[in-house]
């Protein structure tokens, strides 16, 4: 092919292939505002809630023992807060519950341990081994669905 031909060819050819590039540029940017836009419905009101709220894969987990009191108490009212700006859905109400609730005790220990000292109470290291089941349903869900 002559010198001359193969530079026309390579100015026409190569608007083209930008063109192109540019339009699945367009198409990659634009799908995943597609899927957010589309998760609606239960699952979606209740992930915005949840993230509204702050909630994160960590907030329903478990906590640290061995902490001053009051940084334990702080630690489980913040995860509290988040658990009830939210409703849950049919799928994980009965676990979101059970996390609640053992939270709500865990606090109440760590609000009724002396000022400056930590909870010791033996209780709070049951609650610790109870809050994995529900936890991990909650987590499970908030992977899949938020």
């Amino acid at each position: 092919m002559p010198r001359e031909r193969r530079g026309r060819i390579t100015k026409e050819i190569v608007p083209m292939q930008r063109a192109r590039l540019t339009a699945l540029g367009a198409l990659f940017t634009a799908a995943p505002l597609t899927l957010t836009a589309s998760s609606g419905g239960a699952a979606g009101s209740f992930c915005d809630e949840y993230d509204a709220a702050g909630g994160t894969l960590a907030t329903p987990g478990l906590f640290q023992v061995g902490m001053p009191a009051e940084t334990t108490a702080a630690d489980l009212a913040e995860r509290m807060r988040v658990l009830d700006a939210a409703t849950p859905p049919e799928d994980i109400a009965a676990p979101w519950a059970d996390l609640r609730d053992l939270y709500d005790e865990a606090l109440g220990l760590a609000e009724a341990a002396p000022a400056g000292g930590v909870v010791s109470d033996p209780r709070i290291f049951e609650i610790v081994e109870e809050l994995d089941a529900p936890a991990s349903a909650v987590r499970e869900y908030l992977d899949a669905h938020c």
